[in-house]
């Protein structure tokens, strides 16, 4: 009878220590590959806010620039020009 007490603490125990295990290096993995949900940094984020960018561009302007090469950030330096697209 103690033999089985011990032997189910011990499963018990080595199961615990394997799902905690497994968790912290799922943690470390999903940290280094970005798996880690949305945050600012992931492309679901990034596809987010360039979506919002074009719906509020169309709303200002009325239509879409010609091309997505227009909405990519200015080299240091450098201000934006005023001036507005053509229809």
């Amino acid at each position: 009878m103690r033999i089985q007490i011990k032997t189910r603490i011990l499963v018990a125990l080595a199961a615990l220590v394997i799902f905690l295990a497994s968790a912290i290096f799922y943690s470390n993995y999903a940290r280094k590959h970005g798996v880690i949900g949305v945050t600012e940094d992931t492309p679901a984020n990034n596809v987010r806010v360039l979506l919002t960018a074009a719906i509020a561009y169309e709303a200002k302007y009325n239509s879409l620039p010609p091309s997505l090469s227009s909405w990519v950030p200015l080299p240091r330096g450098k201000k934006l020009a005023a001036t507005r697209p053509t229809s």
